[in-house]
C-alpha cells in the first residue's frame, strides 16, 4: 500500500524484525535531511507539528532532541519524558513506597512523566515515542545501540547526545495521540525484553549493585509466573 499510494517514499522491507534500534538506524543511515523524525506506529498526529519542531530546533543549536506532549487517545495525558534509570528508583518501585515520597523527589526520579508545564521545557530524555532529532549529533554517537531489541534504547541513546553536551526538550504546546502499545505484542514477550534491556542498560554503565537488578527481576518473573499460572515467566530469567 505504500509503495502504491505514497511512490517518492522510500520503502524499506525487512525479512526479519530485529528491533526498534536496528530499523531505526536503517532509516538514519539513508536520511537525506538534517533532521530526523522517529514516530510509532500506533500513533495519530492531529495537526502540524514538524514546522513548530524545526523552528525550535533551528533556534537552539546545542538541543539534540524534542517531544510534542504524548496524550491518550480521549486526550488525557501520558508519560512524555523521563528520568534517566537508577538502581535506587527500581528498589524503591519493588517496595511499593515510591508513590509515597514527597512529590519533589517523585519528579526527580521518575522515569515516565506526564507533562505538568505550558511552555517549553528542557528535560533529562524524551520517550521513543515520538523523537525529533538533530542527525549530526545521532549520528556522532552511532545511532541506537542496537544490542537493545525492544524498551530503554531510547533512554541510551539520550544519555550518549547528553553526554555530548546537548539537551532535551517537551513542547507542550503541540501533541501526538499515542494508542499505546498497540504495536506490541504479548505480556510475556513485553516483559521478556523489558527486564532484558534494563539489565543491559545497567552492565553498559557499569552500574554499582547491579545484583539489585537482578534480585527484583526474579523476583517480578516468580510474581508473574504464579499471578498468570505461565511458568513460561520463569524461564525469562536465564536471560538475565
Amino acid at each position: 500500500m505504500l509503495e502504491k499510494k505514497f511512490p517518492e517514499v522510500r520503502c524499506i522491507k525487512n525479512t526479519e524484525n530485529k528491533g526498534f534500534g536496528y530499523a531505526n538506524n536503517q532509516g538514519i543511515s539513508v536520511s537525506r535531511y538534517e533532521y530526523l523524525l522517529l514516530l510509532n506506529s500506533d500513533t495519530i498526529v492531529q495537526k502540524d507539528i514538524i514546522s513548530v519542531m524545526k523552528k525550535f530546533m533551528d533556534n537552539n543549536l546545542l538541543c539534540g532532541g524534542i517531544t510534542p506532549e504524548i496524550l491518550f487517545e480521549d486526550g488525557s495525558k501520558q508519560a512524555t519524558y523521563g528520568n534517566f534509570p537508577t538502581i535506587k528508583y527500581f528498589l524503591l518501585n519493588a517496595l511499593g513506597i515510591f508513590h509515597l515520597l514527597p512529590l519533589k523527589y517523585r519528579l526527580s526520579h521518575a522515569l515516565g512523566l506526564a507533562v505538568n508545564f505550558t511552555i517549553p521545557q528542557e528535560v533529562p530524555h524524551i520517550l521513543g515515542v515520538c523523537m525529533y532529532l538533530r542527525k549530526s549529533i545521532v549520528k556522532e554517537v552511532g545511532g541506537f545501540d542496537e544490542d537493545y531489541f525492544l524498551y530503554f534504547e531510547e533512554t541510551d541513546l539520550c544519555y550518549r547526545v547528553r553526554q555530548r553536551g546537548f539537551s532535551f526538550w517537551v513542547l507542550p504546546q503541540i501533541s501526538v495521540l499515542h494508542l499505546l502499545s498497540k504495536s506490541s505484542s504479548s505480556s510475556l514477550f513485553k516483559t521478556k525484553n523489558l527486564l532484558m534491556s534494563r539489565m543491559l542498560y545497567f552492565r553498559k554503565r557499569n552500574a554499582n549493585g547491579i545484583w539489585i537488578i537482578a534480585l527484583i527481576s526474579y523476583l517480578k518473573l516468580l510474581i508473574m509466573s504464579v499471578k498468570n499460572r505461565d511458568f513460561q515467566y520463569l524461564k525469562i530469567g536465564r536471560y538475565l
